[in-house]
């Protein structure tokens, strides 16, 4: 049975609520053909992983099955987000870590600093530091100390970036 994207929306908001998650806004857009859902977590505690995986169900997207291009008409695409600026009052007590471990990530040019179990801090040849996560590889640049604070208070919170 079909499903617009607003009937769709309250289903997640229905599922967000009895998971416990507050603090996430649900809205949805309507197109010429297709539709769209968007979540934006308030709440620096939530875990976009988690609300991702609530969420992904209801995306819904044609594919050619020979070129594999996304078809017109009746999808409905799922974007999921932090509000803009939500960890940096979170993040604020990372802060003095994180000017501490750029401090001696500038003086000690390809090393690694090893931040936490499985994350690790470096500074490539363009003297531009990066968050390494070890469990999937995956690297973030932290330029400043803000950033870093935040990567910190994300892998301390979620447990992964």
């Amino acid at each position: 049975m079909y499903k617009t994207a607003t009937e769709k929306a309250a289903e997640i908001r229905a599922e967000l609520k009895k998971a416990g998650i507050k603090g996430v806004s649900v809205r949805t857009r309507t197109g010429t053909y297709d539709e769209a859902i968007y979540i934006t977590i308030k709440n620096a505690a939530v875990n976009i992983k988690t609300v991702e995986n609530i969420a992904r169900k209801y995306k819904e997207v044609d594919y050619d099955e020979v070129s594999g291009e996304i078809l017109a008409g009746v999808n409905t695409y799922v974007f999921t987000r932090y509000e803009s600026g939500i960890f940096e009052p979170a993040a604020e007590s990372y802060r003095p870590e994180a000017e501490k471990a750029l401090e001696w990530c500038a003086e000690n040019p390809q090393h690694i600093n090893q931040m936490r179990e499985g994350l690790y801090l470096v500074q490539n040849e363009t003297r531009a530091a990066w968050v390494h996560q070890a469990e999937d590889y995956t690297s973030y640049r932290a330029g400043t100390a803000q950033e870093l604070a935040i990567l910190l208070y994300k892998y301390d919170t979620f447990g992964a970036l």
